[in-house]
């Protein structure tokens, strides 16, 4: 996977101790036997990390001529006509005029801004060397790098919004006596919910004993109908033991009835002679 380092990507070091950390860090790697990538890699992180990664340092990395005016050594002896950086469209146009690869390829390692692509040159020398460019790279990036982060932290303290004041006693007391009451306002209205449920509990209960009197009134109503059923019943047990005595009155009453009505014509018949 490609190690790409973007423009428009900042991520500033938080302040001055870090900035100065990272840079001795690269600066170790100068000198250090066999540490062109990872001298390569932190520089130009910390270059995409302080917004360095702009069309015009662009420009300069890609000028040949104007890294030798910066300093004599900031030049690649391989290269005579090509700086730091070089815009390609293949990731693979990494050669020299002898067909030398004089660049890291762009699938390995490469700088992107604006949708273009930009491979990193790779003969990078110690000091001591008969063309020692690590060393003004470092002092350009180290220079950079020191503007950029001391304006970005100027800004962020400009926009830093003020220190809070701090209250006085008075005014924390104020406070606390504050939050006393605001906790004892929502104490009492918790008591006053607390009590509107109770009220509605107490006549739920009144409500459901009204109905418990009036379920034990029908049951003893039931009762008494029920008592009162049995009672019938036993009664009419007792029905066949008088029903002889029954058919005798009977029999009595329908022969009294027989003698009136043979009264009554005996009656009509002499009424009727004496008339006569």
């Amino acid at each position: 996977m490609a190690t790409i380092f973007k423009g428009n990507n900042a991520k500033f070091p938080a302040n001055e101790s870090e900035l100065t950390t990272r840079l001795s860090e690269i600066e170790n790697l100068i000198n250090a036997d066999k540490a062109n990538i990872p001298f390569v890699e932190s520089a130009f992180k910390l270059m995409e990390d302080c917004g360095l990664i702009t069309q015009d340092n662009i420009k300069f990395l890609m000028d040949a001529i104007a890294l030798k005016c910066k300093h004599r050594h900031f030049r690649f002896p391989y290269l005579s006509n090509e700086g730091v950086l070089r815009q390609v469209t293949n990731y693979n146009d990494v050669f020299d005029s002898n067909n030398f690869p004089r660049f890291y390829k762009g699938n390995d390692r490469r700088v992107e801004l604006d949708g273009k692509m930009y491979v990193i040159a790779n003969d990078w020398y110690k000091d001591n060397t008969p063309c020692p460019n690590k060393r003004p790279f470092f002092n350009w990036l180290a220079d950079k790098a020191t503007t950029a982060c001391k304006a970005h932290w100027n800004a962020q303290i400009a926009v830093a919004p003020p220190a809070p004041k701090k209250p006085s006693a008075a005014e924390v007391m104020m406070t606390s006596i504050n939050k006393v009451d605001n906790s004892m306002i929502q104490l009492d209205n918790k008591v006053n919910v607390l009590y509107s449920n109770l009220m509605a509990l107490n006549n739920k209960i009144d409500e459901l004993s009204a109905n418990m009197a009036q379920l034990n009134n029908r049951v003893e109503n039931l009762s008494n109908y029920m008592a009162q059923t049995a009672n019938s019943l036993n009664n009419l047990d007792k029905l066949p033991a008088h029903m002889a005595e029954f058919n005798t009155l009977k029999g009595k009453v329908d022969q009294l009835n027989a003698q009136i009505e043979t009264l009554k014509r005996n009656g009509l018949t002499v009424t009727a002679h004496w008339n006569n």
